[in-house]
């Protein structure tokens, strides 16, 4: 499914749900808040050196929502602001949304090829908001499930 990351700047109830792992069956919510990240920001780094041209990170933000609640990893602070370091990182490529959770996996300069994640794959865009599923793991999925972000009035 191909979306567009415009027009998702905003504030969120954010809700997850675990439909396998150790937290199977359990939920959590929380507020998700997205930012336009700077035009500077939006490169992401290329495995050959410079920068993708496939992909970008139009924007960041933060989420109170803690992933071990669902069973997820926790890869540093998802609450941080610091576009150097966000808690949540929205990357854009080919049509496709995915959110990256945590602070230690959106350092600035870091170009992971293996270690912890927790992403959220967007799967619907409505004028409500945005949903699909979520995952989070080490080398292999250790717990997944589904969300739904609703938006908040202005």
């Amino acid at each position: 499914m191909s979306h567009s990351a415009e027009g998702l700047e905003g504030e969120y109830e954010l809700t997850l749900v675990a439909a396998a792992g150790e937290a199977e069956g359990r939920s959590a919510s929380g507020r998700l808040w997205l930012y336009a990240n700077a035009p500077e920001m939006r490169a992401l780094p290329a495995a050959a050196g410079g920068v993708r041209s496939d992909a970008s990170a139009p924007l960041y933000g933060a989420t109170d929502v803690a992933p071990e609640a669902v069973g997820g990893l926790r890869l540093g602070d998802p609450m941080s602001r610091d576009p150097e370091k966000p808690g949540v990182l929205l990357v854009q490529q080919n049509g496709r949304i995915v959110l990256r959770v945590g602070s230690e996996a959106n350092r600035r300069g870091l170009l992971r090829f293996d270690g912890g994640y927790f992403v959220l794959r967007v799967q619907e865009v409505t004028d409500a908001g945005f949903a699909g599923t979520w995952a989070s793991g080490l080398l292999e999925v250790q717990a997944q499930g589904h969300f739904c972000a609703t938006a908040l009035g202005d």
